[in-house]
Formats: C-alpha cells, structure tokens, sequence
C-alpha cells in the first residue's frame, strides 16, 4: 500500500493587513459619530413655523437655561455660607499690640536719653573725668535702641530705623506720641472690628446674603454685608487712628497706616467643604421641568409665529429626543453603531475600489496605505474636536489640509477619490450631509488642482489664495440657499478665511514630520534637492564638469519625456542631477571631462571596465554620506541596469587567445533593472545623450535612427521589463527627445581653409 504526504495547502493572507487597518478606521470613524439624533425641529424666537408639529410622545417641558441658572443664582443667595468663629484671634493681636508698644516705649526712651547724653557728652568733650562715664552710658543706651530696632524687625517685619517708623521716637514736628493712650486706642478699634466680624475671602467669592459664624457649637447668622474683609478692616482702623491725629504731617499719619496692618488677622474662616454642601443641597432641589405635553398634543399650528413658549416646547422634544437615543441599549444600540459602520464603509468605498482598480501599489504598501490613512485619521480628529468639542461651525473642518497632503504625498487621482470619500464620511459623523459636501468639495478641488504639481515653495501659499476664493464661492451660495444674516455670512467667511491658513501652515509643517516617520520623499524635498548649489552637485561641477553638464542636460531631457508621459518629472529631473556623482572620484578616466588622450586606454579592458562599473557603486556611497533619499538613489542604483560596458568587453575578447574565456560579468554593471517611469526614462536618455555626442554628424536623421536603435537594444534587452512604460509611452519619449538632442548636438559650420589660415596668420602676428 502507497502512502502519498498530502502537503498543506497555504493561503495568502497579505491581503488581511490592508483590510485590518480600513477597518479600525473605520470603527474609529464610527466612534466619533455623536450618539444623539439629530435635532427634530430647528427653529429661532419669532420664526414661522413651515409645518404643524404634533408631538410624538409625552415629554417634560424643560425650563431654558437662563431661567435654571437665575433660579439657581436665587437658590445659592439664601444658602447661609459656612464660617468657624476663631475668638483666639482677638486675645492673640491684645497680646501682640501689648509686646508691639512696650518694645515702642522702650525704644521712645532710649532715644529720649541717647539725646540727653550726647548733649552732655559734647558739652564735656574737654573734661575727661566727665566725659568718659557719659560715653558709657550713651554707648550703653546706643546698644539698647539697636537691640529694639532688630526685635521689632524679627517680630514684626519692620524697619523701625526708617520712614515712616522713625515718628515712633523721632517725631518730625517734635510732638513725641503718647504711646499709651494710642495703644489703648488701638485695642478698643480692634475690639470692634472683631466682634463686626473679619473674614478671611473677599465678599464677591460669597454668593450667599447671609454667613454662618459657627462658634462653640452654635452657629450664629450675620448678614454678609456687615462682616469686614482683611483690607476693609485695615483701611477702617487706618482710618480711625489717624482721626485722632488731623493735625500730624503725612509721615506720622502714614506710620500709622502701616502700624493697623500689623495687627489684622481675620478671625471668621470660610469652611468650603460644609458650605458647598450646603450649595448643592440647595441646587440640586431646583426643579428643572415646568409642565408636560402629552402624546398627540398640538404644538403649534403651520404658519404661526414661534413664540417664546413655543421654542420651549420645540426644545424640550429636542431634548427628549436626544435622551431616549442616547439611552438605548443592547440589541437597538448594537444596530445603531452597525447601520452607522456599514454607511461609513459604503461611503469609504468609493476610495477603497477606486484603490483597488487603478492604483493597487498603494493598497499592498502598508506604509503607504498606513500614510494616508493617519492622514485622514488626522484630520477627522481635528474635526471632531472642531465642531463637536470647541462647536466651531462646519466650515472650519481642515478638509483642504487633508486635500494638499494626499496630492503632495501621493498624485492627484489619490486626492481626489480620497478627498471625496473623507468628506462623504464626515458628512455622515456631523449629519449635515448636504451643507458640508457644498461647503468643501470646491475648496478641496481648488487645493489639488494648484498643488498638483509643485514647482517652488511659494506656489503653497499662493494655493491658500484659491482656497480661499473657493470657500468664498462655497459659502455665499450657502447663504444664498439659507440667508442668515450679514453678521453670520462675516463669520463663516472668517473661518474659512482660518480654515484656509492653517491647512496651508499646517501642510507646510506636518509633510517634513510625516515623510521622517513613513520615510518618503515629497516633491518639497525634491525641490531642495533640485538646488544646483547643493554641496554634492557643486563638487561635481567643479571636480567632473563635463559630468556634471552632462547631468543637466540629461536633466532636461528627461523632465520633457516625463511631461509628456504623465510621469513626474520633477523627481526625474532630480535623479538626473544625482545619477553620475560617482564618477567624481575618478573624473579624469571619463570622456566627458577629458581634454587629452583617454586614460582609460592606458588601462587593460577588464581595469578600465572596472573602473567604469564601479562609478554606481560610488555614487550610492556617496549617496548614503549626502543622505540622499532613497527614491534619489533609485536612479544612480538603475540607470545602467544589469548592461554591460560593451567597449571594453569586446576589447577584451579581441585581446583574448580564446574570446570565450572572458567572463560577460565582469564588465556587467552590479545595479537593478529600472522600476519606475521616472527611472526608465533615465536609463534610455542618458544613454541617447552619451550616444548622440558621439555622432560626426548629428543630423536630425542620424539622431533619430541612434535613438531608435538604442530603444530597441534596451527592450530587446529586458532592462525595461520592470518598468510600467507602454511602447505607446516610448514613441512619445522619441518624439519629446530627438528635437532636444538635435538642437543640443547640431552640426557646427565647417568654415573654408582660407579663412582659417587667414585667421591663423593673422594670430601670429599680433
């Protein structure tokens, strides 16, 4: 018996990725879609009702935002606020003003005595017996003062050595103050301000009329408008000290400003935690619903005017509306998510078939699938946050931004289909299908068609311009179809007007960061490299010249072919610049920079073949230092594909005793079959460039049969097998190359021998 190995069968699953990522888009899609219904009725004060409106079902009359927050306003007024009464305040600033003007007294007297002594002092100056004891003693009285100065200063934060101080001891009209008195004075004020009552907040923080001083255990109602805050309590026992001086001059009166602040301290503390209790029991009691209308009741008539009554009423079935769907639950809110899932997955259909037709690569390319989806990710998040967060209006949704992105990143058939279904989808999210597809299908048009081939920075702002006039256009027929007002036409303007900046700002500095992360190169860092004064293209022109006219040649020509292919010839134009830079290190073994005798002949075939091969791998060292993109080095990597230098491999087996023993492949170039249009067209012009400079006579018969003859070696050849140009595309690249070659490589004018010895003699004589 025979047993046969059944091999499993495998399955390809690459298509499962792709899939995996259009669909948690689009479950996030559905996330962000608003779990309420849609507004039933739509009406302003004093509109005419364009229908009569029964209602569906019993619902609550809800009372109107103003009315809830005035009943609330009342509600918080008669709630008492909480306060602890601290009576230790009072006996603990007795004691401080007692410390305050014993310190005082006693710095009054010492200065009162040092004044004595040193008048003493001066006048025995010259009877040393007497002098000397009054010096000790005014040194004594001196150490003294200093000692007060300092306990005032530790204690109390004062600089009693200073204005307006100075007037404890020092006063300036003479007048010492009586102390005493002033302090009792003082004590008797702050008795008052006390039992008045001194909070510790500022009144305004207070809504409530009333405050309750809690203390031992009682708590005791005050009117919110006796009680004294810090500064109010300050500024009346200012007030009061000073009365009992009007005659002092203004440094005495502001001493004793500054001598009321010391002793203020508030002696009511406000108990947040028992107060806001207090607020939300007294809040929450505050009846919301006003009445209720019933099931088939009229709400108003058709044509009548909508009162106040009546807008209430349309905004409670609103309210109701959106409660009961937002409260819906197991199976009847499982099908809502799903219904809104399969429209969004219809709707994003239109990019996904559209992907899948005609641009493929970009489906099996998870960096590139990955790309343009965290694009329009990006900007769904930005309008969700938009409309349903900051409630901006619709037309501030950053629809542009997502437009320029995907034509920058990708081509314009991309943004377009791509920009369509983003706006399908997110019409579906805000549910205003019809005023968000007019608002920015032609501003994001507008975008793509003046972005879809950038050729220099300033044509991004310039595009802002015709987004702009786009949402002009957009907005203006709006309001034509539903005429507001002037004031609201102004301000959707401005946000378009916004709307417009920020996705030009926003392109402008999201592209950089993005190309980092998916590592991808742009048409803007095309263009910097398009500089001819890079550091690598400058150091080609000076150390292979003639390389680097070549290039720039080779450049043109190729940025003609690609136009006239649809191939983007702006990237082809770069990789002509960068295809040769190899050749910099060895410039002189290369034709195009020699003046004399050819270096390479003085070189056995297989060193000369080697010495031109080697030029590729070069270039993509060189590359790698320049960190040149990799899209760049597509084109030094394949623009001699796996050919062979064919000179030096004939050479070779003409020198050869048995031709066959030379080995092909060691004079084939070590690179990749061109891929791309771009890298295509770059193999077969730079080829007709080399070959044509090398016609005798480059009549434009001879040029077109050499371009003919070079075409068919390349296909017969397979170097293009990899590339998606058509023979249609070929016979359009030799008619947009052969007049370029004839008009670069005409033949020049043979002038006649005499002239030239009439020349030459005429030279020798100056």
């Amino acid at each position: 018996m025979v047993f046969f190995k059944i091999k499993k069968r495998r399955y390809d699953w690459s298509w499962a990725r792709p899939v995996l990522i259009i669909l948690l888009f689009l479950l996030l899609l559905t996330a962000l879609i608003p779990r309420e219904a849609l507004r039933l009725y739509d009406y302003k004060l004093g509109e005419i009702a364009r229908q009569t409106i029964i209602a569906p079902y019993d619902f609550d009359i809800m009372k109107s935002e103003a009315e809830i927050r005035q009943e609330e306003k009342s509600a918080l007024e008669k709630t008492v606020a909480a306060f602890n009464h601290n009576q230790d305040i009072l006996n603990q600033q007795s004691r401080k003003v007692e410390q305050f003007f014993q310190m005082a007294r006693s710095l009054q007297q010492r200065h009162i005595q040092m004044n004595i002594t040193g008048k003493e002092r001066e006048m025995m100056r010259y009877t040393p017996e007497k002098f000397q004891p009054l010096q000790i003693s005014f040194r004594s009285d001196s150490i003294a003062f200093w000692q007060i100065v300092e306990q005032l200063n530790t204690q109390f934060g004062i600089n009693v050595a200073m204005l307006p101080f100075v007037e404890l001891y020092n006063p300036s009209d003479s007048r010492q103050l009586d102390l005493i008195q002033l302090e009792k004075g003082l004590i008797n004020i702050l008795i008052n301000l006390y039992n008045s009552g001194i909070v510790d907040i500022k009144k305004s923080d207070i809504p409530s009329l009333k405050i309750g001083a809690v203390d031992t255990g009682e708590e005791v109602i005050l009117n919110k408008s006796g009680v004294l805050e810090r500064e109010e309590a300050v500024t009346s026992l200012a007030q009061d000290l000073i009365a009992r001086y009007p005659e002092s001059p203004h440094s005495k009166k502001q001493m004793l400003a500054n001598i009321a602040r010391l002793f203020i301290e508030p002696n009511l503390i406000y108990d947040k935690e028992r107060t806001e209790k207090r607020q939300d029991d007294a809040t929450s009691r505050i009846p919301i619903v006003q009445g209720r209308v019933l099931k088939d009741e009229k709400i108003v008539d058709a044509n009548i005017r909508i009162t106040d009554e009546v807008l209430k009423k349309l905004n409670s079935l609103n309210f109701a509306e959106s409660q009961r769907h937002r409260q819906a639950f197991g199976v009847r809110a499982f099908q809502r998510i799903f219904s809104d899932f399969l429209i969004l997955a219809i709707l994003y259909s239109v990019q996904i078939i559209f992907l899948f037709l005609y641009k493929r690569e970009v489906l099996n390319n998870l960096r590139q699938l990955g790309l343009l989806i965290m694009i329009q990710i990006l900007v769904s998040g930005v309008a969700f946050l938009l409309v349903e967060v900051w409630n901006f209006p619709l037309v501030a949704v950053p629809i542009p931004l997502a437009a320029l992105m995907i034509v920058i990143f990708f081509d314009v058939q991309i943004a377009v289909m791509s920009t369509i279904a983003l706006i399908f989808v997110l019409a579906h999210v805000f549910g205003t299908h019809f005023q968000f597809i007019l608002l920015h299908i032609l501003p994001a048009y507008a975008g793509i068609l003046f972005l879809r081939q950038m050729r220099n920075r300033e044509q991004i702002f310039t595009t802002m311009l015709y987004i702009l006039l786009a949402y002009f256009v957009t907005v203006s027929s709006l309001q034509l179809v539903v005429f507001t007002s002037w004031k609201d036409f102004l301000n959707l303007f401005y946000f378009a007007l916004l709307n417009s900046v920020v996705s030009i700002l926003g392109t402008y500095g999201l592209v950089g960061l993005l190309e980092k992360i998916f590592d991808v190169t742009t048409d803007i860092t095309l263009l910097e490299l398009s500089d001819l004064n890079r550091p690598i293209l400058r150091d080609l022109a000076i150390k292979a010249p003639g390389t680097f006219h070549h290039s720039v040649m080779v450049g043109t020509m190729v940025e003609a072919a690609a136009e006239a292919i649809g191939a983007n010839s702006l990237l082809a134009r770069v990789g002509a610049y960068y295809h040769d830079i190899g050749k910099i290190s060895k410039a002189e073994y290369f034709i195009e920079n020699q003046q004399g005798e050819n270096k390479l002949n003085q070189l056995k075939p297989y060193m000369a073949a080697k010495v031109v091969v080697n030029h590729v791998r070069e270039g993509l060292e060189l590359a790698d230092i320049y960190k040149l993109p990799q899209i760049v080095k597509d084109f030094i990597d394949t623009h001699h594909g796996t050919s062979t230098v064919a000179y030096f491999l004939d050479l070779a087996k003409k020198e050869a005793a048995n031709p066959a023993d030379v080995n092909e492949d060691d004079f084939r170039y070590h690179g990749r079959k061109p891929f791309t249009k771009e890298t295509g067209l770059l193999m077969i012009i730079e080829a007709m460039e080399a070959a044509v400079r090398s016609l005798k006579k480059p009549s434009y018969q001879n040029v077109e049969q050499m371009v003919d003859k070079l075409i068919k070696t390349r296909v017969l050849a397979g170097e293009l097998d990899e590339t998606p140009l058509t023979m249609a595309d070929l016979a359009k690249v030799k008619v947009a190359v052969i007049k370029d070659l004839s008009r670069m490589h005409h033949a020049r004018i043979e002038y006649p021998e005499d002239d030239k010895n009439a020349g030459e003699t005429l030279n020798e004589k100056k």
